[in-house]
């Protein structure tokens, strides 16, 4: 085991707000899907701290959950959480630093993610909601190349 070289230093929580639904029903199955369920992450490269050899970004996620008629969730909300990344020398040849923290700092923030709407619906009127596991690895896929004539 070792450290990875890429670190999450800090990260924040500027917005959550949620609401209970009340039409929900905890005898049947929840019924989340990739419609209404979204996940957006930007990145942003930050200034240099003066003296720092390696670079450092920022990263904005948004995690949401709309609720429309006749789904069967506990909870609608909205996240915000903003995460500062620094990176140890060296990266996987086949990756450039953006793509690696496009895949990795969007996972490592949503583990975060995760488990603050689990505390934070844990106060609401139904258990407590705990987000899916997703796959961040389609970030890393090159968009394909435009035929220009």
């Amino acid at each position: 085991m070792k450290f990875s070289i890429l670190q999450l230093v800090r990260y924040i929580t500027p917005q959550f707000t949620f609401r209970a639904v009340e039409s929900f029903d905890p005898s049947k199955e929840l019924d989340i899907d990739m419609e209404t369920f979204r996940v957006v992450s930007i990145i942003e490269p930050l200034d240099p701290i003066p003296g720092a050899e390696r670079p450092s970004w920022s990263m904005c996620m948004r995690v949401n959950q709309e609720v429309k008629p006749g789904q069967n969730l506990p909870y609608e909300f909205h996240l915000e959480i903003v995460g500062y990344f620094g990176f140890a020398n060296g990266l996987p040849n086949d990756l450039d630093m953006e793509t690696f923290l496009k895949v990795n700092g969007t996972s490592a923030l949503y583990g975060a993610a995760r488990d603050f709407v689990h505390s934070m619906t844990a106060r609401g009127p139904w258990d407590a909601f705990t987000l899916p596991m997703v796959s961040f690895a389609d970030l890393a896929e090159k968009p394909a190349a435009s035929a220009t004539t």
